[in-house]
């Protein structure tokens, strides 16, 4: 492979990251308001699925 293959292969790459990302993002703050909402009813501090939520969700459960 020459340099232009490996441009080429961290473009796509590149592109999937961020696409991951904004979807894991969104997901991870639609999570957040359901803490928050959560916090608000029971007044208690739940700070791992806050630190989980912003991060993409996928480790909240």
């Amino acid at each position: 492979m020459d340099i232009i293959d490996y441009a080429i292969c961290y473009n796509l790459l590149k592109s999937m990251v961020v696409r991951f990302i904004k979807k894991s993002f969104m997901f991870g703050v639609v999570l957040l308001l359901i803490d928050f909402i959560i916090y608000a009813i029971l007044q208690d501090i739940h700070l791992i699925p806050k630190l989980t939520g912003i991060t993409g969700g996928f480790f909240y459960f």
